[in-house]
C-alpha cells in the first residue's frame, strides 16, 4: 500500500490527528505555557466568512489550554505554522520528497526527502515528525 494512499494524505482532519498522535504523543503540548495534556479541543470553529467561503472555513486540530485560555494547534512551531497549504497536501509533497531516492526538485532547490526531515522536525532531531514515509 503506498503512502499516498494513506487517508491521512487526503483528509485535513485525518492529517492533524495524524501529526497531533506523533508530535503530541503524551497529549498536546500549549506552545504559549507549556503544559501538557491541559487542553480540550474545539470543534466546530469556523473562520470568518468571505466572498470565497461564505460560511467561513473549518479549523480543523483546534486545541485551547485550560491554564493560559490561548488556542493553538500542531502546526505552531513547525514549518507549517505559517502556510496557508492545507495540512494533507504539505504530508503529500513531504511523501513524494520521502520516498525519492535520487534528489527531486521540490520547488525550491533540489534535495533529498532525508535532508527536508530534518527541517519538518519541531527540534530538528532525528526523522521527520511524520512517521510511516518511507
Amino acid at each position: 500500500m503506498s503512502v499516498l494512499s494513506k487517508p491521512y494524505m487526503h483528509d485535513e482532519a485525518a492529517s492533524f490527528a495524524h501529526v497531533e498522535s506523533i508530535i503530541w504523543a503524551d497529549g498536546p503540548v500549549c506552545p504559549h505555557c507549556g503544559v501538557v495534556d491541559r487542553a480540550y479541543k474545539l470543534e466546530g470553529v469556523r473562520t470568518k466568512p468571505s466572498k470565497k467561503n461564505p460560511e467561513g472555513k473549518v479549523r480543523h486540530g483546534l486545541w485551547k489550554c485550560r491554564e493560559c485560555r490561548s488556542q493553538f494547534t500542531v502546526r505552531k512551531g513547525t514549518i507549517f505554522e505559517d502556510s496557508h497549504i492545507e495540512m494533507h497536501k504539505w504530508l503529500q509533497a513531504i511523501g513524494v520528497c520521502q520516498s525519492s531516492c535520487p534528489p527531486i526538485s521540490c520547488g525550491v532547490s533540489d534535495f533529498r526527502g532525508a535532508d527536508f526531515g530534518f527541517w519538518v522536525k519541531p527540534d530538528g532531531s532525528g526523522r521527520l515528525p511524520v512517521a510511516g514515509f518511507a
